[in-house]
This record gives structure tokens, C-alpha cells and sequence, in this order.
């Protein structure tokens, strides 16, 4: 049996977008007929992977006004076509990714009157025309918290968001805990299927597009990217550390407290424990986002372009990582983050915060170093550890690629999250519980 698959999805780069480029990449084309809806014009919600370039033109594409933030007018434009994606018989399962996706899904089809609609939502299909196709929601990321009242409503929204849902899909154990903990869904609807963080079958790309990114890949090696760097601002020093952040630039990310670190580790701060010996350090900062103006000026109020480089939007971050010596995450809030997935995969020693599902990848002192988050202190001093000991950066390195490439595997995710699609298909239940977890 073909199972025709429509994934939803917002404007995203980074994780989701790597996540959704994997399942288009390694789902079985016998076995799944996959159409991408979301924005145009970029076509589909990817290109900012680590992963290795992999061209999506063959992935029927159709556009769906989905916007980041909540865009009253255009998120009503977005649930019409979701709609009518919906009613027209063609899918088997609708796969949502993300939150905000989520909830426009949720209106659609889980049971809402919104003006200008005639009728309730009680269902995508007709009776007349048989069961609604199933809906899957991936989410991401953690989920937003309030306290007190504003807490209760939140969370009373969030269980009507997953309500609908027949099968919750989350990438680490923290979101899983979190949701259980919270009592927003069911636990037996809850699977936990992590990100991978490289491809064993390093084929599954098209040779066109990592043709075209070749060029980017070359100037990223070693040598070349310190070139690049030099020519970019001011002069570096001989001996140089640099140390890549690949994020998205929301304040979430920790992007501010980025560049408090940096100024920790400004060569002569009491922050620097190294007292001015060993290499000098150069933080590089890879990514697009909304804070991207303000977050620009910050550095340039603080003076802080000697220590930090932003690189913006680039196609090749596999490369930069080859050539990168250390990776920072200072995020204050993750799912299970395909960039420190990556780094891992690139052998790279990695510091990060013990947030999401974080600290299911990095095991202190093993396969990297864990700090609290918003506390740059902490950030500066693993740092600044790691730069001074360069066997223990090559322990950490090595033993974090061990690890990912035993468990982090893309096609591991696609085959766990196909099970979950034909268990929620072939359920004949409208039970709250379809499916068993996959272990």
C-alpha cells in the first residue's frame, strides 16, 4: 500500500527544516507519496540543513500561506487551504511540524467555529465521503511556559491543539516528560522519535545541488575559512580557536548571551582564566533569523567585532564544522537541536546548556561539557577549559561522533516515524490510543 502523505509546514530553517528534508530524503518512495505544502517561494521549508545538500524539486509542492507569529488575516487565508487540502479526499495522513502549524491545523480540523466559516469544524471530511484523513503533529521544540493564571489558559490551549491529534510525535524525552507533566495529551499518544544527525547512506543526496554547493564547501576548509575570515575584518591571530554557533537568531537561542561570552573570553578580562596564554578565539556565528539587525548592532556597541564573525545564511555548515575547532549552543530552550547533532557527527568537542533534551546528548565530561542556561560565566569557563586542553577536546570530540553515529542515525528517524504512520493509518479504533510507541 502507497500512502499519500501531506506534510504541513511553516517558513522554517535549521532543525525542522533538517528533520523534513530527512523524511523526504529517506522515506521509501514505494511506500509513501510525499507532498510538501508551505510557503513560497523558497518551495519547501528546508535548505538550511547541515545535513549533505539534497535538491527537493522532485517533492510535489503546494503553497500554503503558513506564517511565523500569529498574522490574524493570513493565518485565516492558511486554514482555508489547509481546508480544502483536507476535504479534497487526495491524503491518506496529514503531518503537521511545529507548534504554530499545529494550531492551524487544530482549527481546521479539530472542532471551531471562526467567522466567515459556514458549518463546525467537527471533521475534514464529509460523512458522506468517509473518514477524515488522520492528523500527526511533530513538535520541535519545548513548549511555551507562563505561571499562574496565564499558565492554566496556556496550557488549556495546548491540550485543545493536541487534541485532534492521533498520534503526538516529539524529538527528545524532556518535550515527553514535559507534556506528561503538564497533562496536555495522553501519554499513549506521546512517541519519542530523536533527530538524527548524519546519513549512513551518505548517496541519498542529488549530485546537483551538492555540486552547487561545492564551491561554499571548498572556501570553508581549514586553511580557506581562516582566509575568508581574515579578508571579512579585522586581522587574526596566528594561533586561532574557532568556535562555530550554527542557530536560529531569536533570543531563545541564547544569542545574547553569546556575546556576553565573548566579551568574557576578550583576551585581559578577568573572564579569560587562560590570562592571556594559548590561542586567541574568534566565535562564528552561522544563521538568519528575526533579532538579526539588533543582534548585528549589539556587537557593533560593543565592540565586539574582533571576537565575533557573523557569516549569515550559508549552504555549506558541514564544512564549516570540518574547519571549526569547538561548538557553542547557549540556548535557554530546545527540543533536541540538529545543529549540536551535527557538530557531534563532525567530531566536534561541543559546550552547551542543559536545556530540552540536551542533556540526553551530551553526558558531561564524556561527550562534551554542560553548563546552566543564562549563565555565560559558565559558558566563558567550559570554553576556556576546553581551548587551554587540547587532548580533552579530542576526547570529547571523538567520543560524542562515536555516540551519534551509533544511535543519531537520519534513516533510524524515518524508518520509526513510517511505523507510526501505518499504525495510525491501519488503527479501525477512534481510540486515544492508535498506536503503540515505538521503543
Amino acid at each position: 500500500m502507497t500512502i499519500k502523505l501531506l506534510l504541513l509546514a511553516r517558513p522554517a530553517v535549521g532543525g525542522m527544516a533538517g528533520h523534513i528534508e530527512a523524511l523526504c530524503r529517506c522515506l521509501d518512495p514505494d511506500n509513501f507519496q510525499i507532498t510538501l505544502a508551505a510557503p513560497s517561494p523558497a518551495g519547501a521549508p528546508v535548505g538550511a540543513t547541515a545535513g549533505a545538500p539534497v535538491s527537493l524539486r522532485a517533492i510535489p509542492h503546494i503553497d500554503v500561506a503558513i506564517v511565523d507569529g500569529l498574522v490574524p488575516a493570513r493565518d485565516l487565508a492558511a486554514i482555508r487551504q489547509i481546508r480544502r487540502l483536507a476535504h479534497s479526499g487526495q491524503w491518506d495522513l496529514i503531518h503537521a511540524h511545529g507548534l504554530k502549524t499545529s494550531l492551524l491545523a487544530a482549527l481546521t480540523l479539530g472542532g471551531f467555529r471562526l467567522p466567515g466559516f459556514t458549518g463546525r469544524f467537527s471533521g475534514c471530511l464529509s460523512p458522506s465521503s468517509g473518514r477524515r484523513p488522520p492528523l500527526v503533529i511533530t513538535l520541535h521544540n519545548t513548549l511555551p511556559q507562563r505561571s499562574g493564571i496565564a499558565g492554566r489558559a496556556l496550557d488549556f490551549l495546548l491540550r485543545w491543539i493536541l487534541r485532534p491529534a492521533a498520534a503526538i510525535i516529539v524529538v527528545s524525552q524532556a518535550q515527553a516528560g514535559e507534556i506528561s507533566r503538564r497533562r496536555l495529551a495522553s501519554p499513549d499518544k506521546v512517541a519519542v522519535i530523536p533527530n538524527g544527525g548524519f546519513y549512513k547512506d551518505t548517496n541519498r543526496g542529488d549530485g546537483e545541488r551538492a555540486a552547487g554547493a561545492a564551491a561554499e564547501s571548498e572556501a570553508a576548509e581549514p586553511t580557506s575559512l581562516r582566509r575568508e575570515l581574515a579578508g571579512s575584518g579585522p586581522s587574526l591571530p596566528e594561533r586561532l580557536l574557532i568556535i562555530l554557533t550554527v542557530v536560529r537568531l531569536i533570543r531563545a537561542k541564547g544569542i545574547y548571551d553569546l556575546l556576553e561570552v565573548a566579551a568574557l573570553c576578550r583576551p585581559g578580562h578577568n573572564g579569560d582564566s587562560r590570562n592571556g596564554a594559548g590561542p586567541g578565539l574568534l566565535f562564528v556565528v552561522v544563521g538568519t533569523g528575526p533579532e538579526e539587525e539588533r543582534w548585528q548592532q549589539e556587537i557593533r556597541e560593543r565592540k565586539l567585532g574582533k571576537l565575533v564573525r557573523f557569516l549569515g545564511y550559508r549552504r555549506d555548515v558541514p564544512a564549516l564544522m570540518r574547519a571549526a575547532d569547538l561548538f557553542l549552543l547557549p540556548s535557554h530552550a530546545e527540543g533536541l537541536p540538529l545543529a549540536l547533532l551535527e557538530a557531534m557527527a563532525a567530531g566536534l568537542p561541543v559546550v552547551a546548556t542543559a536545556v530540552g533534551g540536551v542533556p540526553e546528548l551530551v553526558t558531561p565530561g564524556e561527550t562534551g561539557l554542560l553548563v546552566p542556561p543564562h549563565s555565560p560565566a559558565a559558558l566563558a569557563g567550559a570554553i576556556n577549559l576546553l581551548a587551554a586542553d587540547e587532548s580533552l577536546r579530542k576526547k570529547l570530540g571523538r567520543a560524542g561522533k562515536e555516540m551519534v553515529e551509533r544511535e543519531y542515525g537520519w534513516e533510524t528517524m524515518a524508518a520509526k516515524t513510517a511505523a507510526l504512520y501505518e499504525r495510525v493509518i491501519c488503527s479501525s479504533s477512534r481510540s486515544s490510543s492508535p498506536f503503540s510507541p515505538p521503543r
